[in-house]
């Protein structure tokens, strides 16, 4: 109901993907007559406008550091589970608004969902749409293992603390979560909220077999993708 009574409409940059302090993106005067239609051309063209400055903080890689990539807490199956609703929903580009409605899911979901996907090559965004990507066809393509290994690839390009921490199980074999963590502090100044990127990276890299991690013990291993990319 208030959505269609705004009479003004500010879009704040800030959002869960985001994790940085909000500021004014865009401001839309709403000039349509009362009682306005959620179903009218003039009513859905506001609502384009509204998902075009919503979506465009996703063009490009968030980053927490000058170096290190935000990474929100999106699991794995979330990540594979809208690439294959945007297959079966439309080819070509998506606006993010029907995507939601399609699937019934809220946009900042969508959103942290698809900046993930994003991040790692498989989906792009642009002007409040969204489109697969020919690797994210790919990945689509692909069994569990040709998914695991195209997955452990797009980790190691575009999450720099991939290699790093490759590097060092294969100097040193095992290496705990506390030193990993240390690393990741240390070496690329993600002191904020490391914990939280931390465990979202472990289940990542532990689906694509780049590591394996005793929880036990809070000790990871080689794994077997890492060293044949």
């Amino acid at each position: 109901m208030y959505k269609r009574q705004a009479k003004k409409i500010v879009v704040l940059s800030g959002s869960d993907v985001t994790k940085q302090p909000s500021h004014i993106s865009g401001v839309l005067s709403c000039n349509l007559p009362f009682p306005r239609n959620s179903s009218s051309p003039e009513f859905q063209e506001l609502v384009d406008k509204v998902y075009y400055l919503i979506s465009s903080q996703l063009h490009v890689p968030l980053f927490a550091t000058a170096d290190m990539p935000i990474l929100p807490n999106v699991e794995i199956d979330e990540l594979i589970g809208l690439l294959l609703s945007m297959d079966c929903y439309k080819e070509g580009d998506i606006e993010l608004a029907d995507l939601s409605e399609y699937m019934d899911i809220e946009i900042d979901t969508i959103m942290e969902v698809i900046y993930c996907l994003s991040l790692l090559g498989f989906a792009e965004v642009k002007e409040g749409n969204t489109h697969i990507t020919p690797l994210g066809r790919k990945l689509l393509q692909e069994d569990t293992a040709g998914r695991k290994f195209i997955f452990a690839q797009s980790m190691i390009q575009n999450i720099p603390f991939t290699p790093v921490l490759l590097k060092t199980l294969q100097d040193l074999d095992s290496i705990s979560y506390r030193d990993a963590l240390q690393i990741l502090e240390e070496r690329f100044y993600y002191k904020k909220d490391s914990l939280a990127f931390m465990n979202i990276f472990l289940k990542w890299a532990i689906y694509a077999d780049l590591i394996l991690y005793n929880v036990g013990k809070k000790l990871m291993t080689k794994g077997q993708i890492g060293y044949e990319v």
